[in-house]
Formats: structure tokens, sequence, C-alpha cells
């Protein structure tokens, strides 16, 4: 015979906890703030198009992030030689590289040349970053004080 098990009904309400609520809008940020890099590099640098409005930045800056996270890491994979020859400046021809990539899956997007490549990955790698800093600010590394452990 088998015992019944207890089920914790704080652990798990059958619906999302916070954490779940954390995550889903971390990925929301994290997906406007590409969209907002793609659209001031389109603004910036001559050579890159986007036709269409708010929901086509959105789903270039999804395939972006697609194809960042499907190609991202075999393409700096086989490229880390060149990255640490160049002490990290080959990251960007990857970089290019990928969102070169993402304007052949979209009718929407196209980079007329190789310069508005390499300068439309650096300004989305720049204001991406920026971005990040402001909306999510590092937190400190110190370690919590006995107080702050016990509260």
């Amino acid at each position: 015979e088998q015992e019944p098990v207890e089920v914790d009904s704080d652990a798990y309400a059958g619906g999302l906890t916070a954490d779940d609520v954390l995550a889903i809008v971390r990925v929301l940020v994290n997906w406007l703030i590409m969209t907002a890099a793609v659209w001031v590099a389109t603004l910036v640098v001559p050579g890159l198009h986007i036709t269409g409005g708010f929901l086509t930045y959105l789903g270039i800056s999804l395939l972006l992030g697609f194809v960042n996270a499907v190609l991202g890491p075999l393409l700096q994979f086989v490229a880390l030689p060149l990255s640490v020859l160049t002490l990290g400046s080959f990251a960007l021809v990857v970089n290019s590289v990928l969102l070169a990539v993402t304007a052949l899956l979209s009718a929407r997007f196209g980079i007329d040349g190789l310069g508005s490549a390499i300068l439309g990955a650096l300004v989305i790698t720049v204001v991406t970053t920026v971005l990040e800093l402001v909306l999510r600010p590092i937190r400190s590394v110190l370690p919590e004080s006995a107080d702050e452990q016990q509260a």
C-alpha cells in the first residue's frame, strides 16, 4: 500500500507564482529593450530599413532574439580565436552577421551593406546596454548584513 502524498497548498496553488510573474515581466522588458534598440538603429544608421509600425518592430526584435539564441552561441564559438586575437572586437562582426541573417529572414527588414550591418549592430549593442543599465541597475555585490538576513 502506498501512503497518500501530502501537498503543501502554500507552495503551489495551481497558478503563477511571484517568481513566474517576475520571469515573464523580465522577458517582456528585454523584448521591449531590444525593440527600442532596433528602432533607434533604424533612425540613426543609414542603410537599415524596416517597413511597418510598432508591431513590425516587435516582430523584428523577436526574430533577432531568436536568431541570436539559435545561431549566436555557435558563431561566437567558431569566432572565439579571432575574438581573443582582437580583444573581443570581432564579436561586433558576429553580431553584424546575426543582424544580417535576421534581415534575410524578414521581408520587412533590409540592410544595404556590410557597413550598415556593422554600425547597426554597434548601435543596437550600445542602446541595449544603456537601457538595461537604466532599467535594471546593478545591485550591490556586497554580502547582506546580519540584520538584513534576519529580516
